[in-house]
């Protein structure tokens, strides 16, 4: 049996077409729930009859739920990708004993391979040493997001974390230490996007699931770690692709400050509790955040000047 886990925050119509457009092409049987963060009941209640799923709220137990192959689950409080994919799947495991492989998704993907859900699990079973798989992802623009094949080491790490605002104006990238686009690369890699992948339930849960020390970003590297410590593996699978429309939600709710310090946080966390980042280096670190702040208000301060209207060339005279 596969679960399914979408965790969606004030996006009505994208989960809607996720339910519409992906969920008909998954040929293996399964349980899903769409974990909806931060919304009201009624809110809540109306997505639910848009999607056809049944509605789970704090006063209607798991034990006490009709069958369905749908759920929605209720959450009027915003957990972050973490706790909300960790409440998601805690609830699969309770009213799906038997469930071997669990499916995270963002509801901003379509499946280019109509049968990508099926080879996943195929090719995830295929491979006794693997924790999870995932496949190539592209973006709107036909650009790819690419998979990290080793981790950056702490060095670069830092003058990326400082100068990320301009490198990522310019799209650079970690180089050296992810796939480039288009490869054919068909094995391990050190940790796969989170916006779509497919891991086995036991070891999922062996790892104690996603850390909820993090709110948003890094959550993926976090939990590779986790695997790494079981000698357990994720594998990219370059034949199966998706489609993703990258940052839609984040966009909508998040400033580029308000981003940077998410970001920042749970790489802090992940560098300091699972790559053995020392006090010194934890200083340097902390010192790049500040940086690239300073360098994301400049940005906007320079982008705000910009959109500024020219002045008059002077002043009218009478006569």
């Amino acid at each position: 049996m596969l679960g399914i886990v979408v965790v969606t925050y004030k996006s009505f119509d994208d989960t809607v077409a996720f339910v519409k457009q992906v969920l008909p092409k998954v040929g293996i049987p399964y349980r899903a729930v769409i974990v909806d963060l931060g919304n009201d009941v009624d809110t809540a209640a109306a997505l639910a009859a848009a999607c056809g799923a049944a509605l789970v709220t704090e006063d209607n137990q798991s034990s006490r739920l009709t069958p369905s192959s749908l759920y929605l689950l209720h959450v009027q409080e915003n957990l972050g990708y973490a706790r909300g994919n960790n409440r998601g799947a805690e609830f699969l495991f309770e009213i799906c004993p038997g469930l071997k492989w669990l499916l995270f998704s963002n509801n901003d993907v379509e499946l280019v391979n109509p049968d990508a859900i099926d080879v996943l699990v195929r090719r995830l079973e295929e491979m006794p040493d693997a924790a999870a798989v995932g496949p190539r992802i592209m973006r709107l623009d036909g650009s790819e997001e690419c998979q990290v094949l080793r981790p950056l080491p702490l060095v670069r790490a830092m003058a990326y974390n400082a100068f990320f605002p301009i490198l990522n104006r310019f799209g650079s990238r970690e180089q050296g230490c992810i796939l480039p686009a288009g490869s054919t690369y068909n094995g391990a890699c050190y940790w796969l996007r989170g916006c779509f992948f497919i891991a086995k339930a036991d070891d999922f849960r062996q790892v104690g699931m996603f850390d909820p020390a993090t709110f948003l970003y890094w959550e993926e590297a976090i939990l590779a770690e986790r695997f790494r410590r079981i000698g357990r593996c994720e594998y990219f699978v370059p034949e199966v692709s998706i489609t993703h429309y990258a940052g839609k939600t984040t966009e909508k709710f998040l400033t580029a400050s308000s981003f940077a310090r998410h970001d920042q946080q749970s790489l802090r966390h992940y560098y300091r509790d699972y790559r053995g980042m020392g006090a010194c280096r934890l200083l340097l670190f902390d010192v790049s955040g500040v940086v690239r702040l300073a360098l994301i208000r400049l940005l906007d301060m320079l982008r705000g000047w910009r959109k500024r209207p020219a002045r008059s060339g002077g002043r009218s005279r009478a006569g």
